[in-house]
């Protein structure tokens, strides 16, 4: 095979998997994999929830960039709609296919945990959508857009994943208790909480960083963001939120194991690298960075927490 083509294939490739949004699908599946831990459950397939977050991530994001590519001005200029603008028809099949495979996913879950993923959906529907005619899009509003995607994905990778896989062994009686702070023979509610916010303020910190991507953008539609108006205080945000990430993983060094006395290093370090690896992409980013930094490196870090999580437990086994 001429060397010509092969170039042209892995290109090919590079743009699908990096701008056709399977990286951040991953990144999703990745980070619902490792929060259904919190529930164990022989009833539903280990590959599930992963599945259904992977399919939902890949659909809603396909959608929202065909969408955007639309409404943007001059919107050829950028390397992130090159997918959409090539090959809209496909863009869209790919999209429409994978959000009919998700709800395929959804009857397998318990139709309570729907519940999760309609809370969700304001999010995500109104995020490029105006709420009512003429009026702004969640994106629009100064400061808050991070927040909405924070939340979205909150609620999708961490607070389903441990609905969706608890139902089947419990009560949703038990599961508000255990919500609501009081003990039940789920888990302490602590760990719950600890999961949720650990998620937040990582996604958070993610949505920060693509803010920077997003500078001239974002000013150019009056929209204010810390990346554009505050540029050193949204860095110092990201590392307090990573310090505090890595506080939240303190409670793996009280686990023992008589067979294997290093276990409890191990686990902490393995929660904790996703966080202390999101340090320097965070020092590493700003405005000036190609959108490939943004595509593989950041979008990278969601896949981190799963990828950790793996490597430890192959260490341990």
């Amino acid at each position: 095979m001429p060397k010509t083509v092969t170039m042209a294939m892995l290109r090919r490739f590079y743009e699908w998997v990096f701008y056709g949004h399977l990286w951040i699908a991953l990144g999703a599946a990745s980070l619902g994999w490792v929060s259904q831990g919190m529930f164990s459950t022989t009833s539903l397939p280990w590959w599930l929830v992963p599945l259904f977050l992977f399919l939902a991530t890949l659909g809603v994001y396909t959608m929202h960039r065909l969408l955007s590519y639309r409404r943007a001005e001059r919107a050829n200029r950028f390397r992130r709609y090159g997918i959409v603008h090539r090959h809209p028809k496909v863009s869209a099949a790919i999209g429409w296919l994978s959000l009919l495979g998700a709800g395929l996913c959804c009857c397998w879950f318990p139709p309570v945990s729907w519940l999760t993923l309609i809370l969700a959906v304001p999010f995500t529907f109104f995020y490029l959508i105006p709420i009512w005619p003429g009026g702004k899009r969640l994106r629009d509003y100064s400061y808050l857009k991070v927040v909405w995607v924070a939340m979205s994905w909150t609620l999708m990778t961490a607070i389903f994943p441990m609905v969706a896989q608890s139902l089947d062994q419990y009560s949703i009686m038990e599961l508000w208790i255990t919500f609501r702070g009081q003990p039940t023979s789920i888990s302490s509610s602590f760990y719950v909480y600890q999961e949720i916010a650990v998620r937040f303020f990582f996604t958070l910190s993610v949505a920060i960083l693509f803010d920077f991507r997003d500078v001239k953008l974002d000013a150019s539609q009056s929209v204010h963001t810390l990346a554009n108006q505050h540029s050193a205080l949204a860095k110092g945000i990201i590392y307090a939120l990573m310090v505090l990430c890595v506080f939240g993983q303190l409670d793996t060094l009280t686990v023992t194991s008589p067979e294997n006395p290093e276990a409890e290093g191990i686990i902490f370090a393995a929660r904790s690298l996703p966080y202390l690896l999101t340090l320097p992409v965070a020092w590493l980013t700003s405005p000036q960075r190609s959108e490939d930094w943004y595509a593989v490196w950041v979008n990278g870090l969601l896949l981190l927490p799963g990828l950790m999580f793996l490597l430890g437990g192959v260490w341990l086994d």
